[in-house]
């Protein structure tokens, strides 16, 4: 069973350029580590569009005992923890959600999650549902997805994912999807709002078991081709 560790970070304003500078470095030295274990940093990325100081982050381990195992490998790497701390030292606060996909998607595809083509328009939601709703979110959501999918594939748009929380708040969904552009975006809705069904699945279905959509336009942070602890401590 894979979990999925979603970050949310608050980096202190001014700070942010100097963030994205550091992460990619700590991404990828990370990378072995959790590849060793048959994890994955699956992507950054910072907003466009929303609360511009915020970046989000998603990892995937094999077992939530790994998350520990491999903060404990990065902290024997000598200089690790100093130059870490420099990261650290960008963020005001950070939220985390524990998570597990659900639904499953009928073309792998659909299912690549690695958001990586920085050219391209890409949305990011949480998702709070009401109490007692999450069954029949997913349904809802599963409804929509086969109707989505096939318009969002005909326009070059991708749905990524989603994404529950296994632990503590049970109530939040993430949601991943990208577009070329926004006029590709608004092909997709205007020819969706054409469908019979639409209204019934979206309108009166799955926005009756949203309390609260907190939407960002996102791209993807680069990732440093010369990762080294080296490479970490020169950045200014």
């Amino acid at each position: 069973m894979t979990y999925y560790l979603h970050k949310t970070v608050n980096v202190i304003p001014g700070r942010l350029k100097k963030y994205t500078r550091l992460w990619p470095v700590v991404d990828a030295i990370e990378k072995p580590v959790l590849e060793k274990r048959k994890g994955c940093s699956v992507g950054g990325w910072t907003t466009v569009f929303g609360n511009v100081n915020h970046a989000f982050h998603l990892l995937s381990y094999e077992a939530l005992s790994d998350v520990e195992a491999v903060v404990q490998e990065l902290d024997a790497l000598p200089g690790w923890r100093e130059h870490n701390s420099r990261l650290e030292a960008c963020r005001d606060w950070v939220d985390t959600m524990v998570l597990q996909r659900i639904i499953s998607f009928p073309d792998a595809k659909y299912a690549d999650i690695m958001m990586s083509e920085t050219e391209r328009l890409y949305i990011h939601r949480i998702i709070e549902l009401r109490p007692n709703m999450r069954e029949r979110f997913i349904s809802y959501l599963a409804d929509i997805d086969a109707m989505e999918i096939p318009v969002m594939s005909k326009y070059g748009g991708k749905v990524h994912g989603h994404w529950a929380t296994c632990f503590g708040r049970s109530d939040y969904v993430l949601s991943l999807s990208s577009y070329h552009d926004f006029s590709s975006r608004d092909a997709v809705v205007k020819e969706l709002r054409s469908f019979p069904q639409w209204s019934e699945k979206f309108d009166r279905g799955i926005t009756t078991c949203r309390k609260t959509v907190h939407m960002s336009l996102v791209k993807p942070i680069p990732h440093s081709p010369k990762p080294s602890l080296q490479t970490l401590s020169q950045i200014d």
